[in-house]
């Protein structure tokens, strides 16, 4: 018999934390069918990629993201839908299409030609071939902490609305990360179940990659921003206090600890070198790399959720810090979470230490809840994927 063959679609280029959610689904997929599957990679942001080698949609994939707008809502129509992905036959191939996740429940998406063709016109073909689809690991995103919408009705507009309709039509099944997607989506009439991120099961394959070292020789894992998230989403955060708030930390963890900064980019190095700190700034490029930076800590603090989830992934003791949403994706992990404006060198101090003190526990906790999470997508993928 033949292999079962899984698409996965994620976003595998940028910041090295864009490969971790399609990492944790590639090990779910391949649990799932002991191995004996054939995965293959889409880039979402390649909308064009599922047609054959030659279509001529492929050249608009060479041009970047806000440009030719108006072709691009047009190409995402319904009617365009329907007649190009006739074009695309190989995919009635697939067993099933899984999306992978990301923070993709914000406002404007429905005003955004390139999510329309990411979501509609790119998972849309799978559907129209017959293929189950399944959009998962979906978080809120940009929804400030201090300014969240009274009711998660008034979050989106009437295009916004539109945009999750159509979304939900293609979607065999949905599922979100965080409690305050699970409210926005039941507010336009989805019920998805709550399931960690899939990115928590990447601690897998960061295990096998790199092995942990006795705890004398491990150091703390800092991944810093300046805004302590990828944005203040229009909040007055004060970004000369966190960045004082980091430089008084490391200095005191300094005197019983290595520590490093983690960085996804080269942004993050140069911002982490303002901390004015002597400390190990690393920006891993590879998996390899990325595991042995993990491997090697005994708890750590970050600001990018995909800095913090495949830390928590290897059982690490994290805390995490951030100005949206996205908080509440590491909140179902049970990680602590604070508003970028509230901490403290002495509170986080404080929890790292306290981290380190019980870190068999929570590491026990977090490899049985990684165990957990992948179990929850098999039970869901296992009752309507083709075999």
């Amino acid at each position: 018999m033949a292999n079962a063959k899984i698409a996965l679609l994620s976003h595998r280029i940028g910041n090295i934390g864009h490969l971790f959610m399609s990492v944790g689904f590639e090990e779910i997929v391949n649990e799932m069918f002991d191995g004996k599957v054939d995965i293959n990679h889409i880039e979402q942001h390649k909308f064009f990629s599922i047609y054959p080698t030659g279509h001529w949609l492929h050249w608009l994939d060479k041009i970047p993201h806000g440009r030719i707008k108006t072709l691009r809502r047009w190409l995402n129509s319904p009617a365009m839908c329907e007649k190009f992905w006739p074009a695309a036959p190989h995919l009635q191939n697939y067993s099933g299409a899984i999306t992978c996740g990301g923070p993709s429940i914000v406002r404007g998406v429905g005003s955004t030609p390139e999510m329309c063709l990411m979501f509609h016109h790119q998972l849309g073909a799978f559907h129209h071939h017959g293929v189950p689809t399944f959009d998962c690991g979906v978080g809120s995103g940009g929804f400030a902490l201090k300014s969240l919408p009274s009711t998660p009705a008034e979050a989106f507009d009437d295009a916004d609305k539109a945009y999750f309709k159509r979304l939900f039509s293609y979607s065999t099944v949905s599922t979100v990360r965080d409690t305050y997607a699970q409210q926005l989506w039941q507010a336009l009439g989805r019920n998805a179940p709550l399931i960690p991120c899939g990115a928590l099961v990447s601690g897998r394959k960061f295990e096998r990659l790199a092995k942990r070292p006795p705890l004398a020789d491990r150091h703390i894992v800092i991944n810093y921003q300046m805004s302590g998230a990828n944005s203040a989403w229009g909040q007055p955060v004060d970004i000369d206090r966190w960045r004082v708030v980091v430089a008084e930390l490391v200095t005191r963890l300094q005197k019983r600890h290595k520590v490093v900064f983690l960085c996804h980019n080269q942004a993050e190095a140069r911002h982490a070198q303002q901390v004015r700190v002597n400390i190990p700034r690393l920006q891993p490029t590879t998996l390899d790399e990325y595991a042995s930076i993990i491997m090697h800590g005994k708890a750590g603090l970050a600001s990018r959720i995909h800095a913090a989830i495949p830390m928590a992934g290897v059982g690490l003791p994290v805390i995490a810090i951030g100005t949206d949403t996205r908080l509440g994706t590491l909140e179902l992990m049970g990680l602590k979470a604070h508003y970028v404006d509230e901490v403290t060198p002495d509170q986080l101090e404080h929890e790292i230490e306290q981290g380190i003190q019980s870190e068999a526990e929570e590491q026990e906790r977090l490899l049985a809840l990684r165990e957990e999470t992948s179990r929850k997508y098999i039970e869901i993928f296992s009752q309507h994927i083709k075999c």
